[in-house]
């Protein structure tokens, strides 16, 4: 059953004239205020929510809606006693609107960029070793240099997308599908291998290419370079690109911080980024192993967030910070 509206068309009851005089354009016959309520009602499709989420009246919502019906001269929206949906009209109105205003905030946002000095809550999403490690090397000298800024880490990226709701900042190694994202490089990591100083003591110095099938292998499960189930490990000496077709893998698992106690506790030979071996390597319980190979291919990471014509400060001084120091941090460590 359809809820009786009322006359869309016509002056608005009790409004002045010098409220809309005829002369005036359009865009002047109705308040910024009510497009944006009529956009939280387009998208929940329910005033009684959009007036919950906005902290107002029902009532009010739904006055507001039919004078900016009334100043458009058409209706926008289809109530009934179930829901709210939106007219032919109100769509085509709705997409125009939406557009406009996300503009709008834009241009004020880049306006007062150039005046505030950032601050507030910047909400980050990153994988767990990654973000301990930014926490440990990189952030440290950020809080000093921005400290009105407040960061929440969220460390599970693979499972959040860039466009999640009250998602600011997303860092992770692979690029994103969506094409409503900007992906910004903020540096390139390559992976080396290490072993226990006992293990390595036990083996040979100069170990020729074909034996390293044969050793203990402990490995990160990851697609960066692992072409099968099996995994081939790529490896490049001497300007020669070769295959190693590990015969035992001791341990695999895809936490980097489970393989990297696996080795210090001397099961196996494995590959490590030197962002996650660096503690160790300073402690001396893990050693290279062959650090004149270079072990799989360089892969970058990246700052991901949604596209937007202006950045806020908060968020464009951070993704500066990371760009500028990852991933060894403001004072840089020998890279093993």
């Amino acid at each position: 059953m359809t809820v009786s509206q009322p006359p869309i068309v016509g002056p608005i009851e009790g409004a002045k004239a010098a409220d809309t005089p005829k002369s005036a354009k359009p865009i002047e016959r109705f308040e910024g205020g009510r497009l944006r309520l009529f956009v939280k009602v387009a998208e929940l499709k329910s005033f009684v929510r959009a007036a919950q989420e906005l902290r107002l009246q029902t009532s009010l919502v739904s006055r507001r809606i039919v004078r900016l019906e009334a100043s458009v001269g058409v209706q926008l929206l289809q109530r009934t006693t179930r829901n709210v949906s939106l007219t032919q009209d109100g769509e085509r109105f709705y997409e125009e609107i939406r557009r406009s205003l996300e503009h709008l905030e834009q241009a004020v946002d880049s306006l007062l960029s150039t005046r505030m000095k950032p601050r507030g809550v910047v909400r980050v999403s990153s994988p767990v070793e990654t973000g301990q490690y930014l926490v440990q090397k990189v952030l440290p000298g950020f809080f000093k240099a921005y400290p009105e800024i407040e960061l929440e880490w969220d460390f599970f990226a693979n499972e959040r997308s860039p466009l999640d709701p009250g998602l600011d900042l997303l860092i992770r190694a692979t690029q994103p599908e969506e094409k409503t994202v900007i992906s910004r490089k903020i540096g390139t990591v390559r992976y080396s291998a290490y072993a226990s100083p006992r293990l390595k003591n036990l083996l040979k110095q100069k170990m020729p290419v074909k034996d390293l099938d044969d050793l203990p292998w402990v490995l990160y499960s990851s697609d960066l370079f692992f072409e099968t189930s099996r995994p081939t490990i790529r490896v490049s000496i001497a300007g020669r690109t070769h295959e190693i077709r590990p015969k035992k893998i001791v341990f695999r698992g895809n936490n980097m911080t489970a393989v990297k106690h696996m080795i210090i506790h001397g099961a196996g030979v494995g590959l490590l980024t030197p962002l996650v071996a660096q503690p160790e390597l300073k402690q001396e319980s893990l050693v290279p192993f062959m650090p004149e190979a270079e072990w799989g291919k360089e892969f970058d990471f990246y700052a991901i967030y949604p596209a937007r014509q202006y950045l806020p400060p908060k968020v464009r001084v951070l993704v500066d910070w990371l760009e500028r120091y990852f991933p060894y941090g403001p004072n840089p460590v020998t890279r093993a």
